[in-house]
This record gives structure tokens, C-alpha cells and sequence, in this order.
């Protein structure tokens, strides 16, 4: 049993189809990876930040006095 060139063509085309929607979903997935990379880049440099505002506020501040006035005195 011989299959014909027609259907062989045919098999052809489903195929490339089926291959060209998987390069599509391919590069939208590399979409998706790359804005999600920049988000956690955004999200790891503000988290960074916040650290190092808790890490100055937890160490006790060096206060100055002001001048005391002589009529305080």
C-alpha cells in the first residue's frame, strides 16, 4: 500500500503548522521569562533598599544636643 504524494504533502504542511505554533509559543515564553526577570530584578533591588533603611534605623543615632542657652543655665 503506497501512500500518495497528496497526502504526504499534506502530512507535510500539518506538521510545519504544528511546528511554526510551537516557535510562537516559544517566543512568547521567552517574553513572559524576560519581563518576569525584570520584575524580580525590580522587586530584589527594592527589597535591598528596605534592608538597608532597617539596617540604619536599628542602629542607634548619635543625637546632638543643641547649645544650651545661658539664661538656661
Amino acid at each position: 500500500m503506497a501512500i500518495s504524494k497528496e497526502r504526504i504533502k499534506l502530512r507535510q504542511q500539518e506538521l510545519e503548522a504544528e511546528i511554526n505554533k510551537g516557535q510562537q509559543q516559544l517566543n512568547l515564553l521567552d517574553r513572559q521569562r524576560a519581563e518576569i526577570q525584570d520584575t524580580m530584578l525590580r522587586l530584589s533591588g527594592a527589597q535591598q533598599v528596605l534592608a538597608e533603611l532597617l539596617e540604619t534605623t536599628a542602629q542607634p543615632e548619635t543625637a546632638v544636643e543643641p547649645p544650651r542657652s545661658i539664661a538656661a543655665g
